[in-house]
């Protein structure tokens, strides 16, 4: 009772906690109170629209809430957006190609436009401006994927590291992969022991088997 009084006076807290209790009697009611208490940026709020929305493959709208909730200092929304863009990497590379493309083409048309447009004038500068523009875009752009990895990375959570470093794996950052795999591993994680192992064999059998010799340690 004194806890919807709380929730209908405002407090975002109650409105998460009374979100909580409806879950499994009435996740649309429980929707509704976790969205109320998101409007007031309530971290676990947002964390918790972020598993809704990932329970139902939203992966968009989840990887959305996760950030938010990560930005305001939750260390499990920074690790599920990791486990969110894993899960659908590939599709999520297509569409930076797809973005990579479109900026592209803008930046060859402004190119373009601002070869055949006459020197000095307005539009020469407008269409040189906005090349310089794109180009900028091209340089800074990075797959979302990876963006996901490094909030994972600020967790500082074994599992978060190593799923981290799968996604720089997946990307050719191979040194940035095996740092992250190696302290998880210090960090007890014996998977990632058993994943820094393969990714130093080719290049250091004697590191690689200190990683197989951590995880024998750890009880893998």
């Amino acid at each position: 009772r004194y806890l919807r009084l709380a929730a209908d006076a405002g407090f975002a807290r109650a409105q998460n906690a009374l979100g909580d209790m409806y879950q499994e009697i009435d996740p649309a009611q429980a929707t509704a109170w976790f969205l109320r208490a998101a409007e007031q940026d309530d971290a676990d709020a947002l964390y918790n629209l972020g598993r809704q929305s990932l329970a139902t493959d939203d992966i968009a709208r989840a990887v959305e809430y996760f950030r938010r909730a990560a930005d305001l200092g939750s260390s499990e929304a920074a690790h599920n957006m990791g486990v969110a863009h894993y899960r659908d990497d590939d599709v999520y590379e297509r569409m930076f190609g797809f973005k990579r493309v479109l900026m592209f083409s803008f930046l060859f048309l402004f190119l373009f436009l601002s070869i055949y447009l006459s020197f000095f004038s307005l539009f020469f500068f407008l269409s040189l401006s906005f090349s310089f523009f794109f180009f900028f875009l091209l340089v800074r752009a990075q797959p979302d994927s990876l963006v996901a990895a490094r909030y994972s990375v600020q967790s500082g959570q074994p599992d978060s590291l190593r799923l981290a470093g799968r996604i720089f794996e997946r990307h050719g950052e191979l040194e940035h992969a095996r740092q992250l795999q190696a302290k998880a591993c210090s960090l007890g994680d014996s998977q990632a022991c058993r994943v820094a192992h393969d990714l130093w064999a080719s290049d250091s059998v004697v590191k690689a088997m200190t990683f197989l010799r951590r995880a024998a340690q750890l009880g893998d």
